[in-house]
């Protein structure tokens, strides 16, 4: 009997029970779940990159968008990352309401601490969870990306037709 005879049975049966491939992605857990506290030493400092990002701006309203781009990007001490069912579940501050969005990577409400409804979806990929935030000032990018010393990058991207280019930083964390 050959391999392939061998493994169509099994394969069959798995499928039938639904354990195929759909299944094995929606159990995937590409970064530990638990607590990631923050490593300033390892992580960029933002501030100049701010700076830089709002240059381009008019002086009247540069001041302005700075520190709404500032404050919006404060520094985070920990992530907590958790998989509850078929969701994904990350909590960046515990005074703000964590992000929780299904695995399958549709897009869902968040209503962001200032009280706005934006949209956020969640993808997951082999030790990355990538967070798309859709609102109507623009679009923001979370990256949480395991590295091979078992700390995790923080990479952030912002997009707005107000600035030139997409602004972005990383921090790193460890467990």
């Amino acid at each position: 009997m050959t391999v392939a005879k061998t493994l169509l049975p099994s394969a069959a049966a798995l499928l039938a029970l639904g354990i195929g491939a759909g299944a094995v992605v929606a159990q995937e857990e590409p970064i530990p779940a638990g607590t990631w506290h923050f490593v300033p030493e390892e992580s960029e400092d933002i501030g100049p990159a701010v700076n830089e990002a709002v240059s381009h701006l008019n002086f009247l309203i540069r001041r302005v968008a700075r520190n709404r781009l500032a404050g919006a990007n404060e520094p985070i001490d920990r992530i907590v990352v958790d998989y509850p069912g078929d969701d994904v579940y990350i909590l960046f501050r515990s005074d703000e309401p964590p992000t929780i969005s299904p695995r399958t990577g549709e897009f869902v409400p968040y209503t962001r601490p200032d009280g706005e409804v934006v949209r956020v979806k969640t993808e997951l990929g082999d030790g990355v969870i990538t967070q798309f935030f859709d609102s109507d000032d623009g679009q923001k990018r979370h990256v949480l990306r395991l590295r091979p010393d078992g700390k995790m990058d923080f990479e952030v991207t912002v997009y707005s037709e107000r600035l030139r280019e997409p602004f972005t930083y990383t921090w790193v964390f460890r467990r």
